[in-house]
């Protein structure tokens, strides 16, 4: 299978600002999966007559299953205080397929049976976790507290998920780079200045 000369794939997650009212903490967001594997059939399933195993070439491949949490709510200068941003959590693999993470492999087959095959150009995998800013305060409020950013999982090369031995599969890239950050948000500064609020007039 050839991808062509660029391949992109999002599965980006982005929390939901708080920004009704006053206060509130920001969305969580979090990133899923995105995957381009030269899968092997499983090598125990006897049911399986005739193993067999993907190859796939392409050119440039640029992954990202980043999450990005969303911006605290603001002060209102009086009793309710700014809130804190959200959490941002990059697609992580929790230990079951499609279950987060950014990922361009190739898998080992058993004994005697074909392995992945993967050849791409130059590769980017990308799972940052960022957080959301904290609101802003008004008058003399301290601004929010920034949301945590938690990196998730970015992998390469080749795996042996079923615990075969074997060293037959192959994964070439022109150049790889990967990145799963943790980065947290700075604490909001305060700001100077009179909170405002709309409001319908009294009923005659």
């Amino acid at each position: 299978m050839f991808l062509g000369p660029l391949t992109k794939i999002n599965a980006i997650g982005t929390g939901g600002d708080a920004n009704a009212g006053f206060g509130g903490t920001g969305g969580y967001g979090e990133g899923g999966t995105a995957a381009i594997e030269a899968l092997a059939t499983d090598p125990n399933d006897v049911e399986t007559l005739n193993h067999t195993a993907a190859t796939i070439s392409g050119g440039d491949a640029n992954l990202d299953v980043s999450g990005y949490g969303g911006l605290g709510g603001k002060g209102n200068g009086d009793n309710v205080g700014p809130g804190t941003g959200g959490t941002g959590q990059g697609g992580f693999y929790q230990g079951q397929p499609l279950t987060g993470g950014a990922f361009a492999s190739a898998q080992e087959g058993g004994a005697g049976n074909p392995a992945g095959s993967l050849t791409l150009g130059n590769v980017t995998l990308v799972s940052n976790g960022v957080g959301g800013s904290g609101g802003d305060g008004l008058n003399s409020q301290v601004g929010g507290a920034g949301g945590a950013g938690l990196g998730g999982s970015a992998q390469a090369g080749n795996y042996d998920t079923f615990a075969t031995g074997q060293t037959g599969a192959s994964a070439t890239y022109g150049s790889l780079s990967w990145s799963a950050r943790d980065r947290a948000a700075a604490a909001a500064l305060h700001r100077r200045g009179s909170a405002t609020e709309a409001r319908a007039p009294a009923a005659q």
